[in-house]
């Protein structure tokens, strides 16, 4: 095994995250590479599930079609978003072969980067508001499902959030909102990774960690 550790700042408390690699793993590759997200109490909760969205949230995400589409290295590969009391997770994932993950781990790190760097386009935030938002009406379909809701809002946040309230978060997130969280969240030297799979067919692991300083990999 393999590890780095560094820290990052979530805007609420500072978390220990790590990098390690795990050969205790059949013949595929899962790599999980994950950024310090936010609160289910942020004000940019929602900007968040829209960057999740078109980075790797369905078909038409960034992710899905360089990696999947365009290059066939990942049959699994997508971004989620999870958010707690303090703090969140902006995940991504993808399961490859052993002889595709340096691809796999370039493509994914020029995507995030140039997201970082220059935001999205009008066309992307719009159908990421709508898959969302499609998300959201399918979720209420069961009284179970309405029911779950309830109590979760009563627990995290201790009141009902009309789903007119939900929409119209969703609605006011810009292009510009999402540049300028994108690239806080994106933030390359707050990532931590995690890397499943076998050894073999992996001997040069040294672009894994290409931008991690001495003090990380201490």
């Amino acid at each position: 095994m393999l590890s780095s550790k560094s820290n990052y700042t979530t805007g609420w408390r500072p978390c220990p995250i790590t990098s390690r690699l795990i050969s205790q793993f059949p013949a595929a590759k899962v790599e999980f590479l994950s950024f310090p997200g936010i609160s289910y109490r942020h004000p940019e909760l929602y900007c968040q599930h829209l960057l999740s969205q078109v980075l790797g949230g369905g078909v038409s995400s960034r992710l899905f079609q360089r990696i999947r589409e365009e290059k066939g290295l990942a049959y699994s590969v997508y971004s989620s978003g999870s958010s707690y009391s303090d703090t969140g997770l902006l995940s991504i994932y993808a399961s490859t072969r052993p002889a595709n993950l340096a691809e796999v781990w370039r493509l994914a790190k020029d995507i995030v980067q140039e997201m970082a760097q220059k935001g999205l386009s009008e066309g992307e935030l719009h159908r990421a508001k709508e898959q969302l938002k499609g998300s959201i009406f399918l979720g209420l379909e069961s009284s179970g499902s309405r029911m779950s809701r309830l109590g979760r809002l009563e627990i995290s946040l201790g009141r009902h959030v009309p789903l007119e309230e939900v929409l119209a978060k969703i609605e006011a997130v810009t292009v510009e909102k999402m540049k300028e969280n994108a690239a806080a969240w994106l933030d390359w030297r707050q990532s931590s990774l995690t890397v499943l799979g076998p050894l073999q067919g992996l001997e040069d692991r040294a672009f894994l960690y290409a931008d991690r300083s001495e003090e990380e990999m201490a």
